[in-house]
């Protein structure tokens, strides 16, 4: 497991299945880092934690290439305007081979998508790195500690180092009318000049830096932070971001100066802390024992405390501010997508729509202790996850769990059993059919009856006609 993999079902399925927030200091610089899910069943939280991000690093295996979540993670990014890296990971696996990765990447993104470091060894030798733009190579120690040393190319990647660094100029070059004049003229351009061309191709998603790394083994994240910090936007750097202030629609220039406005994007149910809602802070400060508006819900609400997640790990916050990813405990009210500004400010962001539920199971509490505990529970739940719902049928009488998908429905009965001691049985869900008239009839029905005194006669008829769509049932006499 890692820090943000600290959840029980991650480190059992090996895989993220809700976003968790770290921060790292490098170079002076503090990083703020949202791991998300990559599996489809959970690409719900992922596009709702896009909402607390200025950029993307997108991990692609070196072995799998480009997989169906990459490509959906691909037009979330897309739809958000992100600028973005890509890092190809697990180079230290078998059949890992990072040219085939990269023929897969630009044949799915395009060849923007261009390498600015080569790998030094493939599979279990899998050493360093050369860098493209520095014509430098950091070789890692094996022993998973990190460390690295800077050397020369090695001479049997000089070439191919040489043609790569001069694809990468061009394509910068081409990103700019004004750097394309000059690289046709001088044949080459001035450092400065590239890096400058290199970063305004990133932020305009006309480029996206293609990296090598192993996590496993450590290789490859010093460079990685290098370019992170030398080429992604700073908080201040980003584009406006589009709210209605005062019922206009504004967009709100990330600040320190400007009047606190944060979203908050993704609630954690704790078992000790409570409630834990995590905000991004796009403008102004913040203090521990502030008081906020939620123009959402148009009330105001005491924060109790403010602290960074380092993982699970709670860090008392003196005070948050623009660029700031934040975490406060017991809110009243706010939920996922509520918007938090400063008293009078009146700014509001779009809220965060998540996706209907794809698939239901019917749940049945093993024991009447579970079943007195299963309201509570399943409330704490849906407070964490929006994308849940629990409800009961009014036909059947069954109590339906719905998700995105069979492996997400498990998860969160797991959860229910792990953290609250509710015990269910998935079951499949009981369908009510219900007829209704499609076409018209008349009827005639009679009753006759003589039993020696007064008979009795009906003569009753009938006529149905369907209706239109949606428009329920008519009486007429």
């Amino acid at each position: 497991n890692t820090v943000t993999d600290y959840d029980p079902d991650e480190i059992e399925r090996k895989i993220s299945i809700s976003s968790a927030v770290c921060f790292c200091e490098w170079k002076d610089h503090k990083v703020n880092i949202v791991d998300t899910p990559g599996y489809s069943n959970f690409l719900w939280d992922t596009k709702a934690s896009l909402r607390a991000v200025d950029a993307a690093l997108v991990f692609v295996c070196g072995v799998a290439a480009v997989e169906v979540g990459t490509e959906k993670v691909w037009e979330m990014l897309e739809e958000h305007s992100l600028p973005r890296m890509i890092v190809i990971n697990k180079l230290d696996r078998e059949n890992a081979n990072f040219g085939r990765t990269l023929d897969a990447v630009q044949q799915f993104f395009g060849r923007q998508a261009i390498p600015v470091e080569l790998p030094i060894g493939e599979e279990k030798n899998f050493a360093g790195v050369v860098d493209l733009i520095e014509k430098k190579a950091f070789l890692f120690e094996k022993d998973e500690s990190g460390k690295m040393s800077e050397g020369p190319v090695p001479a049997a990647m000089a070439e191919e180092v040489d043609r790569r660094s001069k694809e990468l100029i061009e394509m910068v070059a081409e990103s700019d009318e004004k750097l394309m004049e000059k690289y046709l003229e001088q044949g080459e351009l001035s450092p400065d000049e590239f890096r400058g061309g290199l970063k305004r191709a990133i932020l305009g998603h006309q480029l996206f830096p293609v990296f090598a790394a192993s996590g496993l083994t450590n290789v490859g994240a010093q460079p990685l932070l290098d370019g992170m910090i030398a080429y992604l936007p700073s908080p201040v750097e980003r584009d406006g971001v589009k709210a209605v202030v005062k019922g206009q629609d504004q967009a709100i220039q990330p600040s320190p100066d400007g009047p606190f406005s944060a979203l908050v994007f993704k609630t954690i149910s704790d078992p000790y802390t409570g409630r834990i809602s995590l905000m991004r802070i796009f403008s102004g400060r913040m203090n521990p024992d502030g008081t906020v508006t939620n123009s959402s819900r148009d009330t105001d609400e005491k924060f109790v405390g403010l602290f960074f997640l380092q993982g699970k790990e709670q860090i008392s916050a003196g005070q948050a501010k623009a660029g700031d990813i934040a975490a406060t405990a017991k809110l009243k009210v706010t939920s996922t997508g509520d918007s938090l500004c400063a008293k009078g400010a009146g700014i509001a962001f779009a809220p965060i729509i998540f996706p209907l539920p794809s698939i239901s199971f019917a749940i049945e509490p093993k024991t009447r202790a579970d079943e007195d505990r299963i309201s509570q529970a399943t409330h704490r739940i849906i407070e964490e996850d929006p994308t849940v719902r629990i409800e009961r049928d009014p036909d059947t009488a069954q109590l339906l769990i719905s998700g995105n998908g069979e492996l997400h429905v498990r998860i969160i009965t797991e959860r229910l059993r792990k953290r609250y001691n509710v015990d269910v049985d998935l079951k499949p869900p009981k369908i009510s059919y219900k007829e209704t008239i499609k076409g018209k009839a008349d009827v005639q029905g009679r009753h006759k009856k003589q039993t020696g005194g007064r008979g009795q006669f009906g003569d009753v008829w009938i006529k149905m006609e369907p209706l239109a769509r949606g428009k329920d049932f008519e009486f007429e006499d």
